[in-house]
């Protein structure tokens, strides 16, 4: 596992300048939270380091290959349960591991409802299941905890970090609170 670096990072969309020369290391197997006001990129920036978005200019390196992520939409199939979808990420025979995780997550008695009848915060704990159970070096999380009442948060966040296995952890948030629940290091965007 290596370090992620970014060096020299520039992105604009039209007349917009997103990032001007930014530069980054997120070290391997570390917490970082990404943190700055709404609209400053931060959803851009994890964009770029899972592959989804070039940069204009500058360098990205020490990614791994394969990545988990949670992004800021659920991205759940929802005519499926929440343990299908996280059957298809990880595949079939891992379904005790996703109902196990699932109930722990808060979601015990609508395991075999489809993910459409799920309130939004099931469907993003549903959502945050599914990527921890992935394999890979990384994990990025794009505000995984939203739409959570303060004690799904606190479970979320733990259990985010037992099921981290040394993964890197990139994860956006705009909550102070939020980032010391999983500490690690802050990366602030301007």
């Amino acid at each position: 596992m290596e370090d992620i670096v970014m060096t020299g990072i520039s992105k604009t969309y039209g007349d917009k300048t997103v990032f001007r020369d930014f530069s980054a290391v997120f070290p391997a197997g570390e917490v970082c939270s990404i943190m700055g006001p709404s609209g400053c990129g931060k959803t851009t920036l994890l964009r770029m380091i899972l592959g989804l978005e070039e940069p204009d200019g500058g360098t990205i390196r020490g990614v791994p290959e394969r990545k988990a992520a949670v992004f800021q939409e659920d991205r759940l199939c929802p005519g499926i349960s929440a343990v299908e979808n996280a059957v298809l990420v990880v595949g079939r025979g891992r379904e005790k591991e996703a109902r196990d995780l699932l109930t722990e997550l808060g979601l015990g008695d609508s395991l075999e409802l489809p993910c459409a009848e799920l309130s939004g915060g099931m469907r993003r704990r549903a959502a945050l299941c599914r990527a921890l159970l992935a394999e890979g070096e990384l994990l990025v999380l794009d505000e995984p905890f939203k739409g959570l009442d303060a004690g799904s948060r606190r479970t979320a966040a733990a259990l985010t970090l037992s099921h981290r296995r040394g993964r890197t952890l990139l994860y956006v948030t705009h909550e102070t609170a939020e980032a010391e629940l999983l500490g690690g290091k802050v990366c602030r965007i301007p």
